[in-house]
């Protein structure tokens, strides 16, 4: 457009954050603004939507990403804050069905690289039925994914620094609005969606040697964590003892720890072992000896 005769280049932006106002050139209460520009560019007040300069954007952005952007979309966000070493976990409620689109986007600090994040989508029924993952270093880090009308639970975790914090934002992109909520942490809610995938993954269960009814499947995902998964459906119970060997970038999860780790599942049951896999490089070589106690 024109402004006192000069060609100015605008952008139209929206900013991720609610709480962040642009307040240079070009912003809300800005005096270039004139009716006759307003009315020209359609400009009226929109949440989150802002105008600035090409000099300015090329200023004070680093970088640009390229997305997909649809009319009949619908944006849905939540703000969160969090800490090193510990993961963060949001109830998010579908009412339309459609493609969403949910990522997880880290402020930009110049001088200061992203860093890595997984995430972890399930459906909520009775127990957490495991749907797709995501994990890598990037400021904005998403997946896409069929979703019908039901609750869904969102892990996700970055790993920070110690010492350092940051503000995230969970957001939904979709046909429809998504309620999202943060919830208190749930340790049990990461094993109970792995173990959903075991079962969605079946074709990787396979009888123990000289056991029929004790199934066992490994693997490892490229969301940075690996499993191994047991399924008793005999009447005794079953141990096995695991030893990590030539382990790097490699460690179990909670409640087992250290190099080595025995593994009870009781008649009838099931259990997983969960592998934390660093994003830079791993390798390990699994050693297990079992055992079978007829007596419980």
């Amino acid at each position: 457009g024109e402004f006192e005769g000069t060609t100015v280049r605008l952008l139209r932006l929206r900013s991720p954050f609610n709480h962040v106002d642009w307040k240079g050139d070009w912003s809300d209460s800005s005096g270039f603004w004139t009716p006759e520009l307003r009315a020209k560019l359609n400009r009226k007040k929109e949440e989150n939507v802002f105008f600035m300069s090409f000099e300015d954007f090329s200023k004070f952005f680093g970088q640009v990403i390229v997305a997909m952007v649809r009319n009949d979309f619908k944006f849905s966000g939540i703000i969160s804050e969090i800490q090193p070493h510990h993961s963060k976990l949001f109830r998010l409620v579908v009412n339309t069905s459609s493609f969403y689109f949910i990522s997880v986007h880290q402020p930009h600090v110049r001088g200061v690289n992203a860093h890595h994040v997984q995430i972890i989508l399930g459906m909520e029924v009775e127990r957490p039925d495991y749907v797709t993952a995501v994990a890598r270093a990037d400021h904005d880090v998403w997946l896409c994914s069929s979703l019908a009308p039901g609750e869904y639970l969102l892990w996700v975790k970055v790993a920070l620094p110690d010492g350092f914090s940051e503000e995230i934002t969970i957001s939904c992109y979709g046909q429809d609005l998504v309620e999202m909520e943060e919830l208190p942490p749930a340790p049990d809610v990461l094993p109970r969606l792995y173990m959903s995938r075991a079962k969605i993954y079946s074709d990787l269960l396979e009888p123990i040697e000289g056991q029929p009814n004790i199934l066992k499947a490994q693997d490892i995902l490229d969301e940075g964590f690996g499993y191994i998964y047991y399924q008793n459906r005999s009447n005794v119970e079953f141990r096995e003892e695991i030893f990590l060997k030539e382990a790097i970038g490699v460690r179990l999860r909670k409640p087992h720890r250290g190099q080595s780790t025995t593994v009870v599942v009781p008649k009838n049951t099931e259990t997983i072992v969960i592998f934390k896999l660093s994003p830079d490089r791993f390798k390990v070589q699994l050693a297990t000896n079992y055992t079978i106690d007829s007596r419980k």
